[in-house]
């Protein structure tokens, strides 16, 4: 169902009052900065509430844009602890906090992004191929209800939606990455060629970079970095785990724990992605090998990822799920 406007804009209005008027708690330190993040967390991420709860889109949708404040809080946090971010002005602050390039949330990044706005004929043409693939696929997504196949098969239906929904934030990444060019940012893509991806590591590596830069700072490297590598890592997917199992819950008004179920098993498989990597160095034969498990790997776990996806877009899947 469509969103009614007023409201969804009410959430979008209160979660960025909430991330200004969290801003003075932050920039303290101490315990004030400890508040202020919690309070920013709760408070933004609850937002998404303020929507009817029959508009599970509109809601999910919201999800998605309230991360992009919260990390950027969370980073300047980070940052005012350690003593790297120096005081704000309420200009710097406003630009900071303005959700474009989407996800680049790491408080320093915008600026070093910055760069001449271009828009050469190339670039439009990419954008224009991008855009329709992306439409195109979420239209097949749709429409595949009308495939006996599909709707026979979880097996088949799950590996095309698989393929439809990587071509579909593919090309979103890079019809945004236009945009941001054309703006004057030259930020590195959200999702970058993931089917490219010989091992599990390398594609979450590809698959996020924006986000993938503020764990790394946020998560990993407080949780030992490199020194601690398997707790790093772990600390990783856990975070990213309940970030999205608590904002599928909220559009949903669901909890059954597969996001989290999907985000904890792949820690195991990046921490052993170097044996992949030395398959892949064996010849043709070995990276065909090693990509072709990769791929099986995220076949077979993927289904707790898209169950939820599902849940938000009834379309998603032709054939009846396999999870309850």
């Amino acid at each position: 169902m469509g969103y009614i406007p007023a409201e969804f804009g009410l959430a979008i209005a209160v979660a960025y009052l909430i991330a200004h008027a969290a801003w003075p708690l932050l920039a303290r330190g101490g315990m004030s900065n400890g508040v202020g993040v919690v309070v920013a967390v709760v408070a933004i991420g609850a937002c998404p509430l303020l929507i009817p709860a029959h508009h599970v889109v509109d809601r999910a949708f919201s999800c998605l844009l309230f991360l992009d404040p919260i990390f950027r809080l969370v980073d300047y946090a980070r940052q005012v602890r350690q003593g790297k971010a120096g005081p704000v002005s309420w200009k710097e602050r406003a630009i900071f906090l303005i959700p474009f390039p989407f996800l680049l949330t790491v408080l320093g990044a915008k600026r070093r992004a910055r760069a001449e706005p271009r828009l050469p004929a190339a670039n439009v043409i990419r954008f224009l191929i991008a855009f329709t693939l992306g439409v195109g696929a979420f239209l097949l997504c749709m429409m595949s209800d009308r495939v006996a196949a599909l709707r026979e098969s979880f097996i088949l239906d799950h590996l095309v939606k698989m393929i439809l929904f990587l071509v579909v934030v593919e090309s979103g990444s890079q019809a945004l990455l236009v945009l941001e060019r054309a703006f004057g940012y030259r930020a590195p893509p959200i999702i970058n060629q993931v089917w490219r991806s010989r091992t599990p590591a390398e594609f979450w590596i590809r698959f996020n970079q924006r986000v993938q830069q503020w764990l790394y700072l946020n998560v990993f490297v407080p949780a030992g970095g490199r020194r601690r590598r398997v707790v790093g890592v772990l600390a990783v997917f856990l975070v990213s785990g309940l970030f999205h199992e608590i904002f599928f819950a909220v559009s949903t008004r669901r909890v059954d724990g597969y996001q989290l179920i999907f985000f904890m098993l792949q820690a195991p498989a990046v921490l052993a992605s170097p044996l992949l990597d030395r398959l892949a160095g064996l010849g043709i034969a070995g990276r065909i090998a090693a990509h072709g498990l990769t791929w099986l790997w995220f076949a077979v776990t993927s289904p707790f990822f898209f169950h939820a996806a599902d849940r938000v877009f009834e379309f998603f899947y032709a054939s009846q799920p396999w999870l309850p």
